[in-house]
């Protein structure tokens, strides 16, 4: 993963993939604004967290299929540092459901991190998806928005 932006970060082609019309055109879909705060157990934001995040396209990839028809992450990556009061901004594209063995609910990966505190990995779901399972979690509303879609997503390491 390049270098991590501070406070925002713009999903987009990680890896070793080549730019190329098609990779451009697999970025594109509904446009999705995440936002949030990283706070400790104790409820207090934690400046400079950082947010690792990746995710399939709008159609469900990963990224594109190799010789042996494995995938290859990520068309859609990124990391962020959060800001000095915890918060970060993360934009993207709606995730559509996985293509795979077996299909899954579009989400988004977060892996989140900070200096002497447990990390955590989790799956950002969406409500509204009748592919998201009852036990899936956590699950969080989009709205609409000037741009495109809006979802809030507060973290607790």
């Amino acid at each position: 993963m390049g270098p991590v932006a501070a406070g925002r970060v713009v999903l987009g082609p990680g890896m070793s993939l080549t730019p190329s019309p098609e990779l451009v055109a697999s970025t594109r879909g509904e446009p999705l604004e995440i936002t949030g705060v990283v706070y400790d157990r104790r409820c207090r934001p934690l400046a400079g967290s950082r947010i690792e995040l990746w995710q399939a396209n709008a159609s469900g990839a990963y990224g594109p299929p190799q010789g042996t028809g494995e995938l290859r992450c990520c068309y859609l990556q990124g990391a962020v540092l959060t800001d000095a009061s915890g918060r970060y901004v993360v934009d993207t594209i709606k995730p559509g459901n996985y293509i795979g063995p077996r299909t899954q609910s579009g989400h988004i990966h977060f892996w989140v991190s900070h200096p002497g505190e447990q990390s955590l990995s989790i799956e950002l779901n969406f409500s509204g998806n009748p592919s998201v399972p009852a036990d899936a979690g956590p699950v969080v509303p989009l709205r609409a928005a000037s741009a495109g879609l809006q979802a809030t997503f507060d973290i607790v390491l």
